[in-house]
């Protein structure tokens, strides 16, 4: 059986203001815009009205982010008065154009859905109009001047959430009346699951999760006077990421120009040129040209032109001499074999040569100074010119972690280099001074010196370290032996002995300053969990980027202990509906303390049960606490959900020893803390209904969801994306996956460990098994074979046991292109509100797309 829900609406001009939200089937109010003259295009003369009024409704290209009919906030005057319009008779609204030219008017609602709604949408009017959905073009009227009332309809779909319906209305000078009647149809099995309101709670969709302006970087000058914010937002039409930047005064925040949009932007350095300047790079497909900006005159040199192949550059000081790294890749030769010489022969890039160019500004003349292997990086440039930091990377078998490095320093002027080290566990290398590097690596960087353990266990080389190394004595510092949380970026005020960095501690990404005269950390409070990037001023003043749990990205500028936003790229995400955050630790049947983040559903009542799910890594890092993640916690408590982010032993951030601890482990002790700190987080939280858990883990995660089900049926619902189920296929079958393995499996092996190999491998335990499994995958993976997910999808296929895989097509290890994701993402809720709510119509509905 089939039952139409009919909603008429009628606009009018003459309008009340009120709440208006609606339970029943019939919406009674709108909000309506003014009616404001439009600018016509030039049309030839036979029947030009009618043409002019198409032309106006086939760009679809709108500013929603502009328009704002609940709050009338709005950079354009347009778009800043709105009222409330009630229906008239036989449910129809009037529209009447009294302007004496061509005119557009707004209507606004929204329908709030309960579960997955599948929906037709009928609209029947005598004047063309262009109806949206969630700012996408749904219905448009067929002609653009019609004779008299024309019916349209669209079948669509509407997932659990708030959706924004926008219509606007494009009408002739005339003055003649016209109307427009709305209607809702869906199943009988819905009627129950939607309702009309106004003026809702705004909820986040994938739309603003991946279509929204972000935030890609931000600098500030040498002096402090500048920043620069470089900012990305899909091109729907494209198909890719326009890149934009943005030039502020820094203290004031004050918006000095915007750079037009391109396709490939960015590599932002500050120099200290006079007048002060900064170098940026532009692309053009396969071609990048070097450019050189300056604030004060607006001047904007071309530097160098049709880069090919460019990998990275680095700037001297007085901008005058640029060193340009080029990654060119060989052609592989026609043969009907292939013979390998290193298992990192299958990497696409392994043939590769990277080129090292200098380029001389003041004479245009170039040199090369290197021609190597792919493992070849520029680093730093030394504070005196006269050496550049460099290091290669070649295979050795003999030894974890069966590649070593060698840090060397060349000197342009006459060739020579000078090998300092050697290493094992290597990241990355800056000067400090002329006779002083900074260092980071894995404790074991230089052997034992920064290793802070109990004697037995094998540090965790994941677990970033920093150290200084003089040159001359040959003596490492390790800087941060005593220092819980794991270095990320390094950032270093030569002048001042003040090293700046950015470290995961615990589930945030903090900003330390280190002294390196008194040995001093200092932590600066910054405005936000989660720091993606600095940009430190030879003031002291910072740029810096990022965002928090329930706060969206943005771009900031700190100073004397406080912080201002420099650039939010999308201020509507504040208005959104957000849950409250709880930190809610477990303690283990050892006294061992594990953290806990638990997220609210925006719609949270204490009298209601709630479905969860269940989030965690359980490999060397934490799970963040960033806003967005390819794991939106905000989505899933839009969309009815508690959410609780699990951090087992093994994360770094939490000092060498907790990390320590994932060495060797393979989902042993972090299994039973997740069920541990779930039994505990349902036994003190009774509005979380105990039988709707599901949880969610990728790559090492999608490991621990396999393992998990082969020891608990606490969970309703699992997912595993891109997990392993067989460890010794995935040693050596992924890309990286004996070089992990050389950390995670530190000295064991397929022929020494069968205790971890098999034992701990979820496959050879499928037929324990009890819980409904996603299983999720890209195509095109290389880190983990889609072969481990099918292993275990044939494994419990036979078992019969319900389980679903879906390999999304030409996607790797994480799933980026833009339809894909959204699809992608969109399943993750499909599935849980299945299995956890018994709503299986966006499931179904999802399956069935092209």
């Amino acid at each position: 059986m089939r039952q139409c829900l009919k909603i008429f609406v009628v606009i009018f001009f003459s309008i009340t203001c009120s709440l208006g939200a609606q339970d029943n089937g019939e919406l009674q109010n709108v909000l309506q815009s003014d009616y404001f003259k439009l600018p016509q295009p030039f049309v030839k003369k036979q029947q030009e009205l009618t043409e002019k009024i198409t032309l106006l409704l086939k760009h679809t290209e709108i500013a929603f982010n502009d328009i704002d009919p609940v709050t009338g906030k709005s950079a354009n005057p347009l778009y800043q008065s709105w009222k409330e319009a009630a229906a008239k008779s036989e449910g129809k609204f009037s529209l009447k154009n009294t302007t004496g030219a061509i005119a557009e008017v707004w209507l606004s609602f929204f329908i709030v859905t309960d579960s997955f709604v599948p929906a037709t949408i009928a609209a029947e009017s005598d004047a063309g109009f262009v109806l949206f959905v969630n700012q996408k073009a749904l219905i448009t009227s067929k002609a653009g001047v019609p004779d008299s009332l024309v019916s349209h309809s669209e079948k669509t779909s509407l997932p659990a959430g708030t959706h924004w319906v926008l219509i606007r209305c494009i009408l002739t000078p005339d003055e003649a009346e016209k109307s427009i009647s709305i209607a809702l149809n869906t199943e009988e099995a819905f009627e129950e699951d939607f309702r009309f309101a106004l003026k809702p709670i705004k909820r986040l969709t994938t739309y603003q999760l991946l279509d929204d302006e972000k935030i890609s970087s931000a600098t500030i000058s040498k002096s402090g006077k500048y920043t620069a914010v470089s900012v990305s937002k899909y091109n729907a039409v494209n198909k890719k990421n326009d890149f934009s930047l943005y030039l502020y005064e820094a203290q004031s925040q004050k918006l000095i120009t915007v750079f037009p949009q391109s396709s490939a932007m960015g590599r932002t350095r500050w120099i200290n040129s006079q007048p002060e300047s900064f170098i940026y790079t532009e692309s053009n497909g396969s071609e990048t040209n070097i450019r050189q900006y300056f604030p004060s005159s607006g001047n904007n040199a071309l530097l160098y032109r049709g880069i090919t192949d460019l990998e990275s550059y680095q700037v001297s000081d007085n901008g005058r001499i640029l060193y340009i790294s080029k990654s060119v890749r060989s052609k592989d030769e026609a043969k009907s074999f292939k013979r390998y010489t290193s298992p990192n022969d299958r990497w696409p890039w392994a043939n590769s040569k990277n080129k090292l160019i200098l380029l001389d500004l003041n004479s245009g003349q170039e040199h090369l100074l290197a021609d190597f292997d792919n493992s070849l990086r520029l680093h730093d440039i030394s504070p005196g010119g006269q050496k550049l930091l460099l290091s290669f990377s070649e295979d050795h078998f003999e030894n974890r972690p069966f590649s070593r490095t060698f840090s060397v320093e060349l000197y342009p002027a006459t060739g020579k280099i000078d090998t300092i080290k050697t290493f094992d566990w290597y990241r990355s290398a800056q000067y400090l001074s002329d006779d002083e590097i900074i260092y980071t690596g894995g404790p074991s960087m230089f052997a034992q010196a920064g290793v802070n353990l109990p004697e037995g266990m094998i540090p965790n080389d994941y677990d970033t370290q920093l150290y200084i190394y003089n040159l001359k004595t040959k003596n490492a510092d390790p800087v941060t032996k005593n220092f819980n949380p794991s270095v990320g970026s390094v950032y270093t005020d030569r002048s001042k002995g003040i090293i700046h960095l950015t470290v995961t501690e615990g589930s945030m990404q903090i900003y330390y300053e280190y002294t390196v005269k008194t040995r001093n950390f200092r932590r600066v409070p910054l405005a936000v969990e989660v720091v993606d990037d600095i940009s430190v001023s030879e003031s002291g003043s910072i740029v810096y980027t990022g965002s928090g749990a329930t706060v969206h990205g943005k771009a900031y500028y700190y100073s004397s202990g406080s912080s201002k936003v420099v650039h939010d790229p999308a201020p509507h995400q504040s208005s959104f509906a957000k849950g409250k955050t709880q930190v809610y630790n477990y303690t283990t049947p050892v006294g061992k303390s594990i953290d806990g983040l638990l997220y609210f559903p925006v719609d949270f009542s204490p009298d209601k049960k709630y479905p969860c799910i269940v989030n965690y890594y359980g490999g060397t890092s934490p799970v963040s606490q960033d806003f967005e993640g390819r794991y939106p916690k905000n989505l899933w408590t839009n969309n009815g959900y508690f959410v609780y982010v699990v951090q087992p032993s093994g994360a770094t951030g939490y000092g060498q020893e907790f990390s320590a601890l994932h060495v060797n482990d393979w989902g042993n002790t972090t299994s039973e803390e997740v069920i541990g700190a779930v039994n505990n987080l349902t036994t003190n939280h009774p509005y979380i209904a105990k039988d709707k858990i599901g949880c969610i883990g990728a790559s090492y995660g999608g490991f621990l969801t396999m393992r998990l089900l082969t020891k608990t049926d606490i969970f309703a619902a699992a997912i595993s994306h891109a997990g392993i189920s067989l460890l010794p296929s995935y040693w050596g079958g992924g890309y990286w996956g004996y070089l992990y393995s050389a950390v995670a499996t530190a000295e064991s092996y397929p022929w020494n460990r069968k205790d971890i190999y098999v034992d701990q491998s979820p496959v050879f335990s499928a037929d324990k098994v009890k819980t409904p499994l996603l299983l999720l995958h890209g195509s095109s993976d290389t880190n983990v074979p889609p072969g481990e997910s099918m292993t275990f999808y044939t494994a419990l296929k036979i078992l019969g046991k319900e389980v679903e895989l879906i390999e999304i097509d030409k996607q790797d290890h994480h799933i980026l292109e833009h339809d894909k994701r959204d699809f992608w993402t969109k399943l993750i809720i499909a599935w849980f509100d299945k299995q956890l709510k018994r709503q299986p119509g966006y499931w179904d509905y999802l399956l069935k797309q092209k």
